[in-house]
This record gives structure tokens, sequence and C-alpha cells, in this order.
């Protein structure tokens, strides 16, 4: 691999650590971690099976049941078996606290990714240049 690639790569990996080390501040004042905030804003749209959710945040099955379990007792999610059928089957939905949750800790991590990237001196031109890779990324992602 050329030496130009390695450094980008640092250059990329220090980004993201340091914006992951000022969302997780930012996660942290809406008593939410990563992994918390990822599930919440997975069931921004529907109910989803926990297996699901497991499988889109990367998480074991028994780190997600203790996920869910404290977004539960903060009352963020309710979970339902599936009435009258396998209940292995659980079904997470947001409720209105959780919708409320995800959408103010969502407004600031873009204010966290805004002032990044004011602080890496990112003009409009090259703001929309990364949400335009970022938005083929996620393209790609979902053809596999």
């Amino acid at each position: 691999m050329p030496l130009r690639d390695l450094q980008a790569l640092r250059i990329w990996c220090t980004a993201i650590e340091t914006w992951r080390h000022d969302a997780d501040e930012a996660l942290a004042r809406h008593r939410l971690s990563w992994s918390g905030f990822r599930t919440l804003l997975a069931l921004i749209d529907e109910p989803r099976r926990s297996g699901e959710l497991r499988g889109e945040v990367g998480m074991t099955t028994g780190g997600m049941a203790k996920l869910l379990r404290s977004l539960e007792e903060q009352g963020l999610i309710e979970r339902h078996r599936n009435p009258g059928g396998d209940q292995r089957v659980v079904t997470v939905e947001l409720t209105p606290d959780g919708r409320d949750r995800v959408r103010r800790a969502a407004v600031d991590l873009v204010e966290v990714r805004d002032h990044e990237f004011d602080e890496w001196g990112f003009d409009e031109e090259l703001r929309d240049a990364v949400h335009r890779a970022w938005q083929r990324l996620i393209e790609a992602a979902e053809r596999t």
C-alpha cells in the first residue's frame, strides 16, 4: 500500500476518533451511549425485531438484551412478545419519550459535526462532497 494511502487512512482514523469522542460526550448529556442512540435511531421509522436491531447495531444477543432493558427502564422503548406465536420473537418500538430523546440527541450530534467541520475548515462545497460520499457508502451498503 502506498505511503500516501496510509497517511490518508491515519488522518481519517483521527478525524473519526475526534468526532466520536465529541459525539459520545454529546450523547452522554442525553443519557445515551452510541449503541443506545443507534438503536433508537433504527426505530425512528417503525418497530423492529430485537434480532434486526442487534444486527444493525452490531451487538451480541446478550449485549442487546442488556441495552434494551436499560432503554426500557428509561421509558424510551417498549418491548412486545409475539402474541399467540413464538415467544422468543420480541418487537421493539419507540415511546414518545424515546422519539423525543433521539431527536434531541440527533440535533446535538449535527451541531458536533458542524463544529468539527468548522474546526477543520470545511466550506459548503466540501461539506456537500462529504455528504455525497457518505450517501454513496450507504447506498453501496444497502446493495450488499
